[in-house]
């Protein structure tokens, strides 16, 4: 259960700014927060931060006066440091700078329940990124890594994990995350473009992505493989070809 009992005790209004405040080993710049709760209505009205020089801006809103409680929030997020794994066969380590914004709302009082009516979008861009050597075992005994190293003729040296920028933009519906506006990524020989969605209630993903060469021998890869799509639940998806158009 989501504890708010707190919120609903609350009466408080805070307004503080500071140019410098160090937190560990981050160093925290610019720094402007105001917060207002009274009547069982907490507003995060602004939080605006430097973090390590990247600024980042967050606003919300719990309502405990309806039942279950009602969320909103929206932040941007500008020049963080991304580091994700994701449990792809024996794994994939992503790192690269991020930038982004998001509106989310939703109503709950369990983790469940606020999830599964999660409703926003989102938008994020990354990159340059980079993938870890151990992502590229996935691809290693796949057609799809032979036909990618071959038709974009790639040079000796070239890092294959290494990625210009990637954006994904996504829509969120009753917890149901559709990458439906966009998901690009951009290397120097060849683009991902993709469409798919994840289930935020049960962590089931099924994702499509169609690879074109932009180099070489000017020969489309989705005229010979139609792309591969990851499907299965997110702690251990599977990895496949989709059928050739």
């Amino acid at each position: 259960r989501i504890e708010t009992d707190w919120i609903r005790a609350l009466n408080l209004y805070a307004n503080l700014s500071a140019a410098r405040v160090k937190i560990g080993d981050y160093d925290l710049a610019d720094l402007r927060l105001t917060i207002d709760a009274r009547d069982g209505v907490f507003t995060l009205a602004e939080y605006q931060v430097k973090i390590d020089g990247r600024p980042t801006t967050f606003r919300g809103l719990v309502d405990t006066r309806l039942e279950p409680p009602w969320y909103r929030f929206s932040g941007e997020i500008r020049g963080d440091t991304l580091e994700a794994l994701l449990a792809l066969e024996d794994g994939i380590f992503v790192g690269g700078e991020l930038n982004g914004n998001f509106k989310l709302q939703s109503q709950g009082s369990t983790v469940g329940e606020f999830i599964e009516n999660l409703d926003g979008e989102a938008l994020l861009e990354m990159g340059p990124l980079g993938i870890t050597s151990n992502a590229l075992t996935v691809f290693s005994s796949d057609i799809l890594h032979s036909i990618l190293s071959g038709v974009t003729a790639k040079k000796e040296g070239q890092p294959t994990s290494a990625y210009d920028c990637a954006v994904l933009g996504v829509d969120v519906n009753n917890g149901m995350a559709r990458a439906r506006r966009t998901f690009t990524m951009q290397a120097r020989d060849y683009n991902l473009a993709g469409t798919g969605e994840l289930d935020l209630n049960t962590g089931y993903i099924d994702f499509a992505v169609r690879p074109r060469a932009r180099r070489g021998l000017g020969l489309s890869i989705s005229t010979l493989v139609g792309g591969f799509r990851i499907k299965g639940h997110m702690a251990t998806p599977e990895l496949g070809l989709s059928g050739g158009s």
